[in-house]
């Protein structure tokens, strides 16, 4: 959660939110004025996800049914997780429609399994991030269809 850094207020986007694992961690930041919106591709995770959200009694949290490239996410986010979601990464739809609910100055931190040390995923291009130089890397990859941090 370092790296994403939701602050409270904001609107957080949890790419691939499965059966919520992250909403605990994510809404303690946010507060009770902040929103979480789940996107998940499956239905039966979802409905996991959404037994979750009601028993905790969660309100700002709200849940989409859909890819990353087809979802229709319902507000500008703050910041953006994607964890454990390499088929998210390697798909520049995915990417684009998660970029375009992303605030320009927004956070995107991909972490997980098969991502590791990947930083911009964009146009069949892979990169890894040298960390000691990111804000000059940012810079230059601002025109790819991805700018992405890997988490710590």
């Amino acid at each position: 959660m370092g790296r994403l850094a939701p602050r409270p207020g904001e609107v957080v986007l949890d790419i691939g939110c499965g059966t919520g694992k992250n909403f605990e961690q994510i809404l303690k930041r946010l507060g009770p004025s902040g929103r979480l919106i789940g996107i998940e591709p499956s239905p039966a995770m979802l409905a996991h996800a959404e037994r979750l959200v009601q028993r905790r009694g969660w309100t700002n949290v709200e849940l989409v049914c859909a890819g990353a490239e087809d979802a229709a996410i319902p507000a500008m986010a703050d910041a953006a997780l994607l964890c454990g979601v390499h088929d998210v990464m390697r798909s520049p739809a995915a990417l684009a429609n998660i970029l375009r609910n992303v605030r320009e100055d927004g956070r995107i931190v991909a972490g997980g399994g098969e991502v590791g040390a990947l930083a911009a995923v964009g146009r069949g291009l892979a990169q890894p991030l040298d960390l000691e130089a990111q804000p000059r890397v940012r810079q230059h990859l601002r025109g790819l269809p991805g700018a992405l941090e890997p988490a710590r």
